[in-house]
C-alpha cells in the first residue's frame, strides 16, 4: 500500500474527533459490515463514530453487533441532518464510489470536512480527500482490513467488529466463491475466527435464515418469473409489483436469487427486473469475461464490477427486456 496513502488514513485517526461513516443506497452485507468494522477499528482509537445509511437494510443483516446503532437517512429531519454535519470533523464513504449513491452527495460535497474513501468499484468519482480505490479487491471489507493491517502492523479488532468484517467477506464474494476471492481473502478470515467471529452462526443467519414468503417468492422466480434466452446464453427473472406484493415482499427478499440461473450449463448472464416507485431496480450477474458492468452503466444508469452490476430503468418490464436484448447482442 502507498506510503502517502497510509499516511493520509493514519493523520485521519485523531482521539476525541467525531467522524461520519456512510455507505450506499440499499446496503448490503459488506456496506453494513464494512461500515460496522470500520467503526469499531476507530473507536478502539478514541474516535467518536457515527454510522448513516440511506435506508434500512434487510433483517437477515440485523443481527450483526452494533447495527442498532446505525441511523438511516430517510428518517432524518433537515434540521437533525444539518446538526449532524455541523458536529462532525471528518467524513468516511465506504463501498460506494459515486455521491449518486448516497442521499446526502451535495451535503457531503458542500460540507468543506476531510473525507476518505475506501471502495472496490470501478471508476471512482474524484471527490475524495483521501481515496483508497482498489477494483480487484473482493469487498470493501477486505480493504478495511488491508488498512487496519497496514495502520497496525497486525489485525487488532473486538469480536464485534472481527463479526462484522467477517459478514463483509462472506456476503461480497458469495460464501468466498467469486474469483474476486484470493488466498488473502481466506487468511483474512482465518484472522477473523481467530479475533472472535463465529463463521458458521454467520453463515446461518446469512444464507440458511428465510421467511417462508421469501422462499415462496424464490420458487415463483425459478419457476414462472424467469425467462431463458438460449441463443443469447442469458436468463431474465421479472418481478412486477403485482407479484411483490403477493409474496408479501420485504427489504432483501430477491438478495442472491439474481445468482440462481448462472448454475445452468449456458447460461453466461442473468438480469433481475423489479419494479419500484416509479422505475424498475436493475441486478446483473455473469460468468467468465462479460462485463455486465458495461450493459449497467450503458443501458441502466449504474454501474458495478464486471461480473456483478447493477442499475435502474426508467420504464415498464417490456421495455426493459428490449433494451437489454440489444445490450446483448452489442456484447
Amino acid at each position: 500500500m502507498d506510503s502517502n496513502l497510509i499516511k493520509g488514513f493514519k493523520e485521519a485517526i485523531v482521539p476525541g474527533e467525531h467522524h461520519l461513516i456512510l455507505s450506499h443506497v440499499n446496503p448490503d452485507g459488506d456496506a453494513v459490515g464494512s461500515s460496522l468494522g470500520w467503526s469499531s477499528f476507530l473507536r478502539s482509537k478514541g474516535v467518536k463514530t457515527t454510522m448513516v445509511l440511506p435506508n434500512k437494510f434487510a433483517d437477515f443483516l440485523a443481527w450483526i453487533p452494533g447495527s442498532e446503532e446505525i441511523r438511516f437517512a430517510e428518517s432524518m429531519t433537515e434540521d437533525e441532518v444539518q446538526d449532524l454535519f455541523e458536529s462532525i470533523d471528518r467524513i468516511h464513504c465506504l463501498d460506494f464510489n459515486a455521491l449518486s449513491r448516497i442521499k446526502w452527495g451535495q451535503e457531503i460535497a458542500s460540507s468543506g470536512k476531510p473525507i476518505y474513501l475506501i471502495d472496490h468499484h470501478q471508476d471512482p468519482e474524484d471527490f475524495a480527500t483521501v481515496a483508497y480505490s482498489n477494483t480487484s479487491s473482493c469487498a470493501t471489507a477486505e480493504m478495511v482490513l488491508d488498512l487496519i493491517l497496514a495502520l497496525e502492523g497486525e489485525i487488532k479488532l473486538s469480536p464485534e467488529g472481527a463479526t462484522a468484517l467477517y459478514t463483509g467477506l462472506l456476503t461480497d464474494t458469495g460464501s468466498f466463491r467469486f474469483p474476486s476471492t484470493r488466498s488473502k481473502t481466506f487468511r483474512y478470515a482465518a484472522d477473523l475466527i481467530d479475533l472472535g467471529a463465529d463463521n458458521g452462526a454467520i453463515y446461518q443467519r446469512i444464507f440458511d435464515t428465510n421467511s417462508l414468503n421469501r422462499l415462496k417468492l424464490l420458487g415463483y422466480c425459478l419457476s414462472n418469473g424467469m425467462e431463458v434466452l438460449e441463443e443469447k446464453n442469458a436468463a431474465i427473472i421479472s418481478l412486477s409489483v403485482k407479484t411483490l406484493r403477493k409474496y408479501n415482499y420485504q427489504q432483501g427478499d430477491t438478495e442472491g436469487i439474481v445468482n440462481y440461473p448462472l448454475s445452468v450449463e449456458n447460461i453466461k448472464v442473468s438480469v433481475i427486473f423489479k419494479e419500484d416507485d416509479g422505475f424498475l431496480k436493475v441486478s446483473l450477474r455473469s460468468k467468465g469475461d462479460l462485463p455486465v458492468n458495461q450493459i449497467a452503466s450503458k443501458y441502466f444508469n449504474g454501474g458495478g464490477h464486471k461480473n456483478a452490476a447493477g442499475g435502474r430503468f426508467d420504464g415498464n418490464l417490456a421495455q426493459a427486456r428490449e433494451t437489454l436484448l440489444k445490450a446483448l447482442d452489442e456484447l
